[in-house]
């Protein structure tokens, strides 16, 4: 089901489709860093600027709850920047895709391999008005221990 426990019910999950930021909930990594705190907070304040309003942000300190919240449809929009390794989002990715979206490599904007330090997940419409903006703060990111 939809907090991936079992029963008798098949349930699909859906990606949200909305197409703005205004009113949604993003996921964003809760872990601050020397190395991205200056470039999340500046990620945090420009995505409020494109939504026209506040957003509100999920913390809550795991990456694969974040990225079920958004395969859920719950929250419109996942960053995980302080990725240690691709187990931070590999799981994640089969959750999102499967449900209709598409998770990328914040810099490049293919898909992510072993050597990305930034994803960004969502429905394709969301994921894209990001990318740029999340690609020119993060330009030269290593990741959260270099």
């Amino acid at each position: 089901n939809s907090r991936l426990l079992p029963n008798r019910k098949v349930e699909q999950l859906h990606i949200n489709n909305k197409e703005s930021l205004a009113g949604a909930t993003v996921c964003v990594d809760s872990l601050f860093t020397k190395a991205n705190r200056e470039r999340k907070h500046t990620l945090m304040a420009r995505l409020e600027e494109m939504a026209g309003t506040a957003l509100s942000y999920d913390m809550t300190g795991s990456n694969i709850a974040y990225q079920l919240e958004v395969a859920r449809g719950k929250s419109i929009l996942g960053i995980t920047d302080a990725v240690g390794g691709p187990w931070d989002w590999r799981a994640g990715e089969a959750l999102v895709c499967e449900a209709g979206g598409v998770m990328v490599d914040g810099q490049t904007g293919n898909r992510p391999n072993d050597n990305s330090t930034i994803v960004i997940y969502g429905n394709s419409v969301i994921v894209d008005q990001v990318f740029p903006l999340v690609s020119s703060i993060y330009q030269n990111y290593q990741g959260f221990n270099k």
